[in-house]
């Protein structure tokens, strides 16, 4: 069994996690064993989990040993509500923490009046905000841990081991889910008015969205490289591993080398070859991937719909920064609006694979699988020529 180490996890900066996620370690050691066969799971074990948990009791669940199935002879103490001592939902979701309405800036001025429903109103627009940008912040940490989880089960997979194929697919299933709930997340943003934003506006001096460290650790593992950079501000620091189309490639080169050959397929080196040199190459490629009974073409659809989501959420942004400052100058020094709309594009790769589907999309048989491509494909070719349009009405 496999476990994501909880040692000081809570403590671990932001950054380290985006950046460096949690090592996957083997199983920690099984808890000591007290006479008979019989396990203490201790106040420890849990306290290695939860820091935030006090002591009120030392849970213990009592095993039976032999070949008998495991039971508990009696149900945890912390998922009894009659016990005094059980280890709460609260406790387990760190809520009392989590729940406490961040201070914000505008509420924190000296002007602010607690008794003005105006200033209220403006003072519950931020704390919205904040909580918003932190939801997604949340949301894109979890994406990021996927896609590197999917990176390194490819990895691990070969011609003659395939089981860590299952658990890549499912990280990248959950990386696309993520992604889509991120993209829901700013919703509830559309309840603000603008001039409540403009109201607390100026106390965010030059902080943006382009300081996310998250949504820059999921382009970087895209393979998308972001141009812009706030002036007078040291640069964010880039991720600089391989991209999850680098080592999806690899794995198909490694586990379909012979195939590949006979069918006369290469795979293009650099994903900006394609445009001039590369493009049969890349639609055999993408044919190859998509065939009827191929165990990769559920990763060109995950490819797919990770370009998709974050297209549809940078849409959004897009249109929230219209509603809010429409063609103002961004907070981070940006065109606003017009930026963000600029940045509606697919990545090198995620292009690649566009084109080949695109290309492809006449010949593949009919199904649910292949009908769920088409209508992916079908809306990212909208959201690109409408962001263009919208993007050019702008500029003028």
């Amino acid at each position: 069994m496999i476990r994501i180490s909880t040692t000081n996890f809570r403590s671990i900066p932001l950054g380290d996690v985006l950046l460096h996620p949690p090592q996957i370690t083997e199983a920690p050691p099984a808890a000591p064993e007290i006479g008979n066969n019989r396990t203490m799971l201790g106040y420890e074990f849990i306290h290695s989990l939860f820091p935030h948990f006090q002591q009120k009791g030392p849970p213990i669940i009592s095993l039976r040993g032999g070949d008998e199935e495991p039971k508990a002879d009696f149900p945890p103490c912390w998922m009894t509500y009659s016990d005094p001592n059980c280890f709460r939902y609260n406790e387990y979701l760190d809520l009392d923490r989590i729940l406490q309405y961040p201070p914000t800036l505008y509420g924190s001025n000296i002007l602010f009046d607690p008794n003005s429903a105006e200033d209220r109103g403006i003072h519950r627009a931020e704390q919205l905000f904040i909580l918003t940008h932190q939801v997604v912040e949340k949301w894109i940490q979890e994406v990021v841990v996927n896609l590197d989880e999917a990176m390194k089960c490819l990895r691990e997979a070969g011609a003659n081991n395939l089981s860590p194929l299952r658990a890549a697919r499912g990280a990248m299933e959950r990386a696309v889910a993520c992604l889509k709930a991120s993209m829901a997340s700013p919703a509830p943003l559309r309840t603000m008015q603008p001039y409540q934003f403009d109201a607390f506006r100026p106390y965010l001096g030059s902080m943006s969205g382009a300081d996310s460290l998250g949504f820059r650790s999921i382009e970087g593992r895209l393979g998308i490289i972001t141009s812009f950079e706030k002036p007078g501000v040291e640069r964010l620091p880039r991720y600089e591993g391989p991209t999850i189309y680098e080592v999806f490639l690899d794995f198909v080169k490694r586990t379909d080398r012979a195939a590949l050959e006979d069918a006369g397929i290469s795979i293009p080196a650099n994903p900006n070859d394609h445009e001039d040199t590369q493009r049969e190459a890349v639609k055999s490629l993408t044919s190859y991937c998509l065939k009827e009974e191929g165990r990769v073409r559920f990763f060109v659809l995950c490819f797919l719909q990770c370009e998709h989501s974050l297209l549809l959420f940078r849409k959004a942004h897009a249109k929230i920064a219209e509603t809010f400052i429409n063609n103002k100058i961004g907070s981070g020094g940006t065109s606003g609006a017009l930026y963000l709309l600029q940045t509606i594009a697919l990545s090198p790769w995620g292009k690649v694979f566009f084109e080949g589907v695109k290309t492809s999309i006449a010949d593949l048989p009919s199904g649910s699988f292949h009908e769920e491509l088409r209508t992916v494909v079908s809306s990212i070719s909208s959201i690109l020529a409408q962001a263009q349009a919208e993007a050019g009405t702008l500029a003028e």
